[in-house]
């Protein structure tokens, strides 16, 4: 299984796009940087550099694009493509994906508001959160890298 995540396309001498679909190493990643899995089977993957989630189903080796738009970058919350991504520890907040409803919303954090405010939602503030990480009863944890500190949403 470790050649699924080996591949990554570059394109034009820098690492964009990242869209290729595929099993195996049939498919692309333009910066694999993130992995959950659910439980059911599958791996998700941010892949950064593409801005977009892909799904990996584990006993197929199947690779998806589930949310966002290789290549473009932003930051909005919706289902599959109405959702976008640019690099969300540098847009300082902490989004989730509906695994029955495919929607990506906003749990915490103000767009591109840099800080170490406690807080609800967009009173939240992070400084690059990475290390995303949740536990079973739903509690959500973030590694904000610059605060040098583990926060719990």
């Amino acid at each position: 299984m470790g050649e699924i995540l080996r591949k990554a396309t570059a394109r034009g001498g820098s690492m964009s796009g990242g869209d290729d679909h595929g099993v195996g190493t049939a498919a692309s990643f333009s910066g694999p940087m993130g992995i959950a899995a659910d439980g059911r089977g599958n791996l998700y993957v941010n892949d950064v550099d593409a801005h977009t989630i892909r799904k990996v189903v584990i006993a197929t080796r199947t690779v998806t694009t589930i949310a966002g738009v290789a290549g473009t970058p932003g930051s909005a919350d919706g289902v599959g493509t109405a959702a976008l991504f640019s690099t969300d520890f540098t847009n300082q907040n902490i989004r989730a994906y509906g695994l029955d409803t495919g929607r990506v919303s906003t749990l915490a954090g103000a767009l591109g508001e840099q800080g170490a405010n406690d807080g609800v939602g967009v009173a939240a503030h992070f400084s690059v959160p990475l290390g995303i990480a949740s536990d079973s009863s739903g509690t959500v944890y973030a590694a904000d890298l610059f605060n040098n500190a583990v926060r719990k949403l």
